[in-house]
């Protein structure tokens, strides 16, 4: 559960971090 969580976390980063380099 706890290992779930952190990759959906981990995923949620890329995510804000593709849309960053998108937007900049």
């Amino acid at each position: 559960m706890t290992q779930n969580l952190n990759n959906l976390f981990t995923r949620t980063l890329d995510k804000m971090k593709v849309i960053n380099e998108e937007t900049y």
